[in-house]
């Protein structure tokens, strides 16, 4: 039985905004309890259903303001910040996939405006 955890962790990889369904390919037996638990459709490839969409979302949601707050604390004079601060004052060091899926969404909502030179591994402009 998948945690909500484990649930978005597989999940969250596989979204377009990480791009990492090898996650749920190379695990054995996680696709097929994620499509039997309804998160994915029984197809070749990696395909959400509403379920998993609703899932996703409601986690945007419930952290995306956190989010926002963490990125105005932060803010610096270059508006620039490692990735890790980020995860740290998140309180989801251990869960920067999340992390990276909110920055991302709220970029593409235009909630924040992610440099496009920003690299995870270097200070991120926003």
């Amino acid at each position: 039985m998948l945690r909500e955890k484990e649930l978005l962790y597989y999940l969250i990889n596989a979204t377009d905004y990480i791009g990492n369904s090898l996650e749920i390919k190379n695990t054995p037996g996680v696709k097929d309890k994620l499509i039997e638990k309804g998160y994915l459709e029984d197809v070749d490839g990696i395909k959400f259903t509403e379920k998993a969409i609703d899932l996703l979302n409601n986690f945007f949601e419930k952290h995306a303001s956190r989010a926002l707050e963490v990125l105005k604390m932060l803010r610096l004079p270059t508006h620039e910040v490692s990735f890790g601060e980020i995860c740290y004052w998140m309180a989801m060091e251990d869960q920067m996939y999340c992390v990276k899926y909110l920055l991302k969404r709220l970029n593409e909502d235009g909630k924040i405006q992610l440099d496009k030179s920003s690299n995870w591994g270097t200070p991120i402009k926003y």
